[in-house]
């Protein structure tokens, strides 16, 4: 909206305040314009915002699908490019679940190294030393995860600790 904008919605007083983020900031005898501002203001944010979780799902769903698939050059390149390690599918899966359900266990294993959380459980509360013990996988296997996720269990126990360690 422009200043003359916003005098046509009606007997604005606008004194030019301060401009931030290149949208000026005014102060107003009339409500109705400032709501109006205030209005289009949110729905501008909320739509960077929505595009900005829509970038961030298609990258988490690339994720999922490189572990599920078992292709361990995508899923370097997108833990590269930043992508959450840890995001949760609709199913409440991360992508170490993902590849831990179809028996990849050496994306499993790379995904644990890059900072996976073992402590993250999904809707059906299983963990994926849960999923791995319930797809019979090798023990070895198994035993590295149990071992992870004490790991994990106990940093996270440290960090409420009010002193380091």
């Amino acid at each position: 909206l422009t200043v003359d904008a916003l005098i046509a919605l009606g007997g604005v007083d606008i004194t030019l305040k301060t401009i931030k983020l290149g949208v000026a900031h005014l102060n107003r005898s009339n409500n109705t314009a400032a709501e109006e501002l205030n209005r289009v203001e949110k729905k501008e944010q909320a739509q960077i915002k929505s595009t900005q979780k829509n970038r961030e799902v298609k990258k988490n769903a690339a994720l999922h699908k490189a572990a599920q698939k078992g292709t361990m050059d995508v899923i370097k390149a997108l833990l590269d490019d930043g992508v959450e390690i840890d995001g949760k599918n609709n199913s409440g899966h991360t992508p170490l679940m993902q590849a831990i359900l179809n028996g990849h266990t050496e994306v499993a294993k790379a995904l644990i190294e890059a900072g996976a959380d073992l402590t993250i459980t999904n809707n059906q509360k299983e963990s994926a030393y849960d999923i791995a013990l319930k797809k019979e996988l090798p023990q070895e296997f198994c035993n590295l995860l149990k071992k992870e996720n004490f790991k994990n269990r106990i940093q996270k126990w440290f960090q409420f600790l009010p002193f380091s360690y």
